[in-house]
């Protein structure tokens, strides 16, 4: 079966310091400047519920997510450790809620599994995918098997130097944002994505608004 899993998100106002916080980060439940985390065991307040339509955020603040077109059979569903997506319309449903996050230094940590068969994975990102992480499955040497940072409707457009060719196999991905630095990197697996050049974002419009972790919206 070829989909995607979300299993563990985490949203951070402030930076990772060094690789090595990263994988602390990845590996812990941190708790300092924690604004949002969904677990894909519990993925309530409550414990587990397979029958779920939220992804309920265990940071105490409240960002819950709303699951959308959730089938509820093999390809999209609960499992025990996460959230399995069809890569075709489904996903979690943010929303506004996290409007200032870019204002500021920020760390969003996920982990993943990709479906390296469809042709664009939304990691997160907005509805109007002009800003967003997602994965690429293109023609293109460029971009094929790869993550790409996707920032003010392609302005800011990075793509990670190492292929993802693996199916069904965990990545996690750590994003770190300096905001009065203007940098921007991305490390898979505690190792950083992007060239030291290649980090340099500057000023940018991030439209925090309307997102949406699952599948790039257009494709639905």
């Amino acid at each position: 079966m070829n989909q995607e899993g979300i299993y563990h998100i985490k949203i951070v106002n402030g930076t990772v310091e060094s690789e090595d916080d990263i994988v602390i980060v990845s590996n812990n439940y941190i708790s300092k400047g924690l604004i949002l985390r969904y677990d894909g065991i519990e993925n309530t307040r409550s414990g587990n519920n397979p029958n779920s339509t939220s992804w309920e955020d265990l940071s105490g603040n409240g960002n819950d997510g709303e699951l959308k077109n959730i089938d509820n059979n093999d390809l999209s569903k609960w499992e025990e450790n996460g959230l399995k997506l069809d890569g075709r319309d489904d996903g979690v449903y943010i929303g506004s809620k996290l409007v200032n996050l870019f204002k500021q230094d920020n760390t969003i940590e996920i982990t993943i599994e990709f479906d390296e068969s469809k042709a664009r994975d939304i990691i997160i990102g907005n509805n109007s995918t002009s800003n967003c992480i997602n994965y690429e499955k293109s023609s293109s040497s460029e971009l094929s098997n790869k993550v790409r940072i996707y920032f003010d409707a392609g302005k800011i457009n990075k793509t990670t130097n190492t292929e993802i060719l693996t199916i069904k196999n965990k990545q996690n991905l750590t994003w770190v944002v300096k905001k009065n630095l203007g940098e921007l990197n991305l490390y898979r697996n505690a190792n950083s994505e992007l060239d030291i050049s290649n980090t340099i974002i500057k000023d940018y419009n991030y439209d925090w608004t309307n997102v949406w972790i699952g599948r790039d919206h257009r494709t639905r």
